[in-house]
């Protein structure tokens, strides 16, 4: 019998930890769909060329299947925190850690419109005269997750520009609230 309840407490304990382990995967995906979401409803280049795409059937856009790397900003804390006001320091420190390695964009994130993941190369032999192609970066966050900063890449065929983006969690939803225009090779 004390096996029994041995073996039951242990199923209710891993019952539990599977269950916390399921909704922190589902709010972490809401949370990058909605940031990701936010950058591409603000910038009108990408909302246009999005927009464009769904309506004519076409189905999705391309997005580069890996993150960033790495992020071709050269400023200090200092020049970029003269940039971006807002910035806490904390949410840059996360965000240069979180983009301190390669990764790859999520598959299954929610942006109002299908997505193909695809690496550069592959994208100018296929799609020469397809423009643009995006480029994210991790998202970083500060201590409370109330702050966060994306860099987004538009490649078209020999011009690359780019921009930071700083976001606040506002009544429980991510708004942009600062630019920075980074300006790319």
């Amino acid at each position: 019998m004390k096996d029994k309840k041995v073996i039951f407490l242990i199923l209710i304990i891993l019952s539990f930890l599977l269950a916390v382990f399921i909704v922190h995967q589902f709010v972490e995906q809401r949370t990058l769909s909605e940031v990701y979401s936010q950058i591409i409803a603000w910038n009108p280049v990408f909302v246009e060329s999005i927009t464009v795409r769904c309506t004519a059937g076409n189905g999705s856009f391309f997005i580069s299947e890996s993150n960033i790397y790495p992020i071709p900003i050269r400023k200090s804390w200092q020049e970029i925190s003269e940039d971006l006001p807002l910035l806490e320091n904390s949410t840059w420190i996360n965000f240069s850690q979180a983009n301190s390695k390669p990764s790859h964009f999520p598959n299954h994130l929610h942006l109002g419109c299908e997505y193909t993941l695809q690496n550069l190369k592959d994208f100018k032999l296929a799609h020469s005269s397809h423009c643009p192609f995006y480029n994210f970066s991790n998202i970083g966050f500060n201590k409370s997750g109330s702050q966060a900063l994306v860099f987004l890449s538009q490649f078209c065929g020999s011009h690359t520009v780019g921009a930071l983006y700083l976001l606040d969690l506002v009544d429980g939803h991510w708004k942009v609230t600062d630019t920075l225009a980074i300006f790319m090779e």
